[in-house]
């Protein structure tokens, strides 16, 4: 895996179902599936440096432009943390 991406922050209580090492919108970048408790998700998590110049709106914009990606309807959440390098884009929230 990408030197970059080996420590990402798992919030407590989440697995991780699959990871996949990709580009978006020509960003390297991981692809990741979840579950916390009783919801699964999918994340895009990118370096910070490399979309420290986009706005969580541009950023939201891509994901939702991808179709196949993401389900009708779903809520896009935007994750930055200032602690973290990480810039974390979840979506396809699915209560089970």
């Amino acid at each position: 895996m990408y030197n970059r991406f080996k420590n990402i922050p798992v919030q407590p209580r989440c697995k991780i179902l699959n990871t996949l090492q990709t580009t978006f919108n020509g960003i390297v970048c991981l692809y990741q599936f979840w579950q916390k408790d009783t919801m699964y998700g999918s994340s895009i998590i990118f370096y910070g440096n490399d979309v420290c110049e986009f706005t969580d709106k541009e950023i939201e914009h891509w994901i939702r432009e991808f179709q196949l990606l993401i389900e009708k309807g779903s809520i896009v959440k935007v994750s930055r943390d200032k602690l973290s390098p990480y810039v974390i884009v979840s979506f396809n929230f699915l209560e089970i």
